[in-house]
C-alpha cells in the first residue's frame, strides 16, 4: 500500500494495463506460455509499470522462457550453480537470465511480499466474521425499523379506537341529552 501497488483507485491507463494482464493470464492458462503472453504483458507494463499483477506474470513468463531455453541448452537445474555456469557460453540465454533477475528485483523494489501460509485463511476468516457482523448489524437495524413501524401502527390503531370511542360516547350522550323544547303551559 505504501508503494501504491494495492488498494488504490485506478485511472484509465492502469485499468487498461490490468485488462492486458488478465488477457495474458487467461491466454497462458488456456494455450500456454508463448510470445503473445510476453507482448501482452509488455503492453500492460507500458501502461502501468507498477502493476504488481502484470509484473508477477511477467516474471513467471520470463522464468518459464528461461527454463525452456536452459532445457534446450542441456541445463536441467537452474538452481544448481555449477550447471548455471554453463549458461555464460550462450549470450542470449545469459541476457534472458539477467532480464529475469531484473524482473524479480523490480518486484522486490515495488515492495511485494508473498503472503505467508495460513495468513490468507486467517484474513478470509476475519472477512467472514466482519461480513457476519455487518449482516447482524443490518438485521438488527431492520428489526428496529420493523419494531418502530409496528409500534407506530399500534399507536395509530389505539388513537383510532380512542377517537371512535369518543365519537361513540359523544353520540350516546347526544342521544341521551337531546334537547326537547319545554312548553310552559305544561308546567
Amino acid at each position: 500500500m505504501q508503494n501504491d501497488i494495492y488498494m488504490k483507485e485506478q485511472n484509465k491507463k492502469e485499468l487498461l494495463a490490468q485488462f492486458y494482464a488478465d488477457l495474458a493470464n487467461g491466454y497462458a492458462h488456456k494455450y500456454g506460455m508463448d510470445e503473445f503472453v510476453g507482448k501482452t504483458l509488455d503492453k500492460a507494463l507500458e501502461y502501468s509499470p507498477k502493476n504488481i499483477y502484470a509484473n508477477l506474470l511477467k516474471s513467471t513468463f520470463q522464468q518459464a522462457k528461461l527454463e525452456y531455453v536452459a532445457g534446450q541448452l542441456g541445463i536441467k537445474n537452474l538452481e544448481n550453480p555449477e550447471e548455471l555456469q554453463n549458461i555464460r557460453f550462450y549470450p542470449r540465454a545469459l541476457a534472458l537470465l539477467q532480464e529475469t533477475k531484473a524482473q524479480f528485483s523490480n518486484i522486490d523494489n515495488l515492495g511485494y511480499v508473498p503472503m505467508p501460509e495460513g495468513a490468507y485463511e486467517e484474513w478470509l476468516g476475519n472477512m467472514k466474521g466482519e461480513a457476519n457482523r455487518q449482516k447482524s448489524e443490518a438485521l438488527a437495524e431492520r428489526m428496529k425499523q420493523i419494531n418502530a413501524e409496528n409500534q407506530k401502527q399500534k399507536q395509530q390503531e389505539a388513537l383510532r379506537k380512542a377517537q371512535e370511542q369518543k365519537k361513540k360516547e359523544s353520540q350516546q350522550s347526544n342521544e341521551k341529552a337531546q334537547y326537547f323544547p319545554i312548553d310552559p303551559k305544561h308546567l
